[in-house]
């Protein structure tokens, strides 16, 4: 008795179909085609135990170099983690430009400012943050007023963070700068 198997050519045995369904093809009594999920434009790779093939390096590998994904059969995604990150690379390096104007949309819009306003309080400021005139390789943070909401200029991660520390309250960074004199002159 002849096997009668898939024709994706993956190897396994059909089984035989129960019902008529003409527009898969499918005669009741009949062995199928292809198994369910197998196709002649999709093959299905079957490896060895505990691999799974990847889509875009075209080689079966070990489950463990895999992410999970909870919309997959298997569970793991289609691709390696390796060619993930080499993929995610390539967008960013060919999309580079528009990912940073739309990032850097996205954080003015919290301050109803476009990117217009933003470049022009940028050379206002000569490309230095407004307190400790220092350049900063990414983008300067927007400061503002708390309480009104109000624009007080750009500054560098580290002054932008001390002041929020502070909590902007100039009593509290007045009693830092005499905690710092008074402890200045001591030496350990």
């Amino acid at each position: 008795m002849a096997k009668h198997l898939c024709a994706c050519g993956c190897g396994l045995p059909t089984r035989i179909a129960t019902r008529n369904r003409k527009d898969r093809g499918w005669v009741k009594g009949h062995h199928l085609k292809y198994l369910t999920g197998h196709s002649a434009r999709r093959p299905v790779h079957i490896g060895a135990p505990g691999t799974v093939w990847c889509c875009a390096c075209k080689t079966f590998k070990r489950k463990r170099y895999f992410a999970t994904c909870r919309r997959k059969r298997n569970g793991l995604q289609s691709i390696c983690k390796k060619c993930s990150g080499l993929a995610a690379k390539h967008y960013r390096q060919t999309h580079l430009q528009r990912l940073k104007n739309t990032h850097l949309k996205h954080r003015l819009k919290r301050f109803g400012i476009t990117p217009e306003y933003y470049d022009s309080l940028l050379l206002a400021q000569k490309g230095v943050c407004a307190i400790c005139g220092g350049k900063e390789k990414r983008k300067l943070a927007v400061d503002h007023d708390h309480s009104t909401n109000k624009i007080r200029g750009l500054l560098c991660t580290r002054c932008n963070n001390g002041l929020g520390a502070f909590r902007d309250n100039i009593v509290l960074l007045n009693t830092a700068i005499v905690y710092i004199n008074k402890n200045r002159s001591l030496s350990i």
